[in-house]
């Protein structure tokens, strides 16, 4: 990483993660009202699959009003 690059304090799919803990959703649960498999979610998360905005959106619009 570069001096010009800036680095989160948390990735964004740990922290899509905790909105839906908070939520008290399931992966499950989420991924079924976003449309997409369980599989991707947790890669979202654990930060192996970058999400595209279009996705964050959706899934904090899923999340409700905890986010």
């Amino acid at each position: 990483m570069n001096e010009n690059q800036v680095r989160p304090e948390y990735p964004v799919g740990r922290y899509l993660a905790k909105l839906r803990e908070s939520a008290g959703i399931t992966q499950a649960q989420l991924a079924k009202k976003v449309t997409v498999s369980s599989a991707t979610l947790s890669r979202i998360e654990s930060g192996e699959k970058a999400a595209t905005p279009d996705e964050i959106a959706s899934l904090l619009d899923a999340i409700g009003p905890a986010a």
